[in-house]
């Protein structure tokens, strides 16, 4: 089980959930324009900062959302108002940089929050956007490529 930092608090699972199932909610993912997500692992630490893309009219971004942990795996997402998950990862600057290594440790970290987020609430049957898709597939981390979380799940 991992302990999760939400927004840079540690909260109880019945926390997480009642965040996580408001975050899904449609009438609110509409008001809020979706959500942005930072997330990055470490040993049975979970953190993900989650804020709305839309705060008092103003768009945020990503860069705003600080996490007390991070590394060359974190993951940078989207809950879209479409319900359908982004996920992506910051590719080193150099293609020769992803090194079988660093493909493992990012497969194991969309694996983890895959879990994680299954375990806190979210549908197996939640799709993946197709911009997470498409990264997926170029990179080449699985095969196939998932299309839901339920399918990073089945690999376990």
């Amino acid at each position: 089980m991992h302990i999760i930092h939400l927004n840079r608090k540690i909260l109880n699972q019945k926390e997480v959930k009642k965040i996580f199932k408001s975050v899904q909610n449609k009438k609110i993912l509409k008001e809020k324009g979706g959500y942005l997500f930072n997330s990055s692992l470490k040993d049975s630490d979970f953190y993900i900062g989650i804020r709305p893309v839309i705060v008092e009219g103003e768009r945020t971004h990503h860069y705003e959302i600080e996490l007390d942990y991070e590394d060359a795996y974190k993951l940078t997402g989207f809950f879209n108002v479409d319900g359908t998950l982004g996920m992506l990862f910051k590719p080193p600057a150099s293609k020769h940089s992803i090194t079988d290594e660093f493909k493992n440790q990012l497969k194991s970290s969309y694996e983890q929050t895959a879990e994680i987020l299954v375990q806190n609430g979210f549908s197996e049957q939640v799709r993946f956007d197709w911009i997470t898709q498409k990264m997926l597939g170029e990179i080449g981390l699985f095969e196939p490529v998932p299309q839901t979380l339920g399918n990073l799940l089945k690999r376990f």
